[in-house]
């Protein structure tokens, strides 16, 4: 039986190694992604709106301590309600640990939601909630800088909105720390909650 040329010999190699090329480079890919450090954490957008007070609150200026986000508005039929609900329990649950955490409420109904509406709405949930306001405009840029959609839509007795119901989570060094919703578990919604409160601080 002849022997392979040698040429032939040399292309079995350079196929062979090509192969385990092929099979090394994705698991080196994965020991080098399990070693690596995590990628930092986004900026968060900011905002600059006003207190029920009518004080000027910057985002900028929050930073130190962790906090939430949500745009909503006091005629808010169900998911508002039922996602402060949802909130007031979980920081119920945190206890002693959440002490320093807040969430604030931005309307996006500053017509209709007067600074004493919306203080009257929000003491129906957890003291941690805040309320924001501002003009049209100033909630409007907040409400893009979140990618918050929001529209209004006519009803029989005046009108609604449609809007996004998620809670930004911002840790205390203005970084994204994911979203709550009112559909997560309690477990998932701690879990969450106590994450942004072991972020690193500044």
């Amino acid at each position: 039986m002849s022997r392979p040329s040698a040429p032939a010999r040399n292309r079995g190699v350079i196929v062979a190694g090509a192969f385990a090329l092929v099979i090394a480079l994705p698991l080196v890919a994965m020991l080098w992604l399990s070693t690596a450090p995590p990628a930092p954490a986004p900026r968060a957008p900011t905002f600059v709106l006003k207190g029920l007070d009518g004080s000027t609150v910057e985002s900028a200026r929050l930073t130190g301590k962790p906090f939430g986000v949500f745009f909503g508005f006091t005629n808010c039929p169900v998911v508002c309600p039922t996602t402060m609900t949802e909130l007031s329990g979980w920081l119920a649950d945190l206890g002693e640990a959440g002490r320093d955490l807040k969430f604030y409420f931005v309307t996006l109904d500053p017509a209709r939601d007067t600074p004493e509406k919306l203080r009257d709405y929000l003491e129906n949930f957890s003291p941690r909630l805040v309320g924001l306001t501002g003009t049209a405009e100033e909630i409007d840029a907040a409400a893009k800088a979140f990618s918050v959609y929001y529209k209004k839509v006519p009803t029989s007795s005046g009108y609604t909105l449609d809007h996004t119901a998620l809670i930004f989570l911002i840790d205390a060094q203005g970084r994204w720390r994911g979203v709550l919703d009112y559909n997560l578990s309690r477990s998932a919604a701690l879990e969450r909650l106590r994450a942004l409160l072991a972020a690193a601080p500044p």
